[in-house]
């Protein structure tokens, strides 16, 4: 097979995923306010309970419906970002999550929102501060366990759990996964330092490293940084397990 025939066929393979995974998946606008025109938003926060919500604004209710691949949280999340994102939203808050584990389908539904500038920065201050949580699988049956060692202290979770362990003040925290020819992680504590969300089945949206947090990569083994919105929402939904 000759360069252009390995494009080719890898075109045609990913265009089959694209277009299996949309039929899996739907996604609906609930219900809608018309706010007129409004520009499309960058952010998409995850608005903290605490937050007096007499100050943002209301734009729509979306639900997304998953099976089989794309009925994992992340997918379903994704997916209500870029609807809620074209209509002006920023933020959203959880309304409800459905998991048909024996059907493989999963229905989230968020309420979406636009908030100022200001009120962002309060709702960022209502964020716990220098907790680590790391994540296993998002499904019960993912794997019966998941090991990691924290301060060189094996633990483990299994699928549909997560771990969350607090930093203390002047504390650095080791977490390694996979051994020495593996991964390690250290985060340090630092003041308003936000939650530090980590995933040990490789779902997540990777991202630069946070202040305070330095990886080192080799070839067995690997900590996959998730997107801090998706990590509240995932706190939310899966089962805490604490030293």
């Amino acid at each position: 097979m000759n360069f252009f025939q390995l494009i080719k066929s890898l075109s045609v393979l990913i265009l089959f995923f694209i277009i299996k995974i949309s039929v899996a998946q739907k996604v609906e606008v609930i219900t809608k306010v018309d706010r007129g025109k409004l520009k499309a938003g960058n952010d998409f926060a995850f608005i903290e309970s605490a937050l007096d919500t007499s100050g943002i604004v209301y734009i729509a209710t979306i639900k997304a419906t998953g099976k089989e691949n794309a009925s994992g949280i992340q997918a379903l999340y994704i997916s209500i970002q870029g609807e809620a994102l074209g209509l002006g939203a920023n933020a959203f808050r959880l309304n409800s999550f459905v998991k048909n584990e024996n059907d493989d389908e999963s229905i989230l539904i968020l309420d979406t929102y636009f908030i100022n500038d200001s009120i962002l920065d309060l709702n960022w201050n209502f964020h716990e501060k220098n907790v680590i949580y790391i994540f296993g699988g998002e499904r019960k049956r993912d794997s019966t366990d998941f090991s990691f060692k924290v301060n060189n202290k094996k633990k483990n979770i299994k699928g549909g759990e997560f771990y969350r362990r607090m930093v203390k003040k002047n504390e650095k925290v080791k977490i390694n996964k996979g051994g020495f020819a593996g991964m390690t992680m250290w985060v340090d504590w630092k003041e308003w330092k936000p939650p530090t969300f980590l995933s040990l089945s490789g779902f997540g949206l990777s991202g630069p490293s946070p202040i305070g947090t330095v990886g080192a990569s080799f070839h067995t083994g690997r900590l996959t940084r998730v997107e801090p919105n998706l990590g509240h929402l995932l706190v939310k939904l899966l089962k805490p397990v604490e030293d």
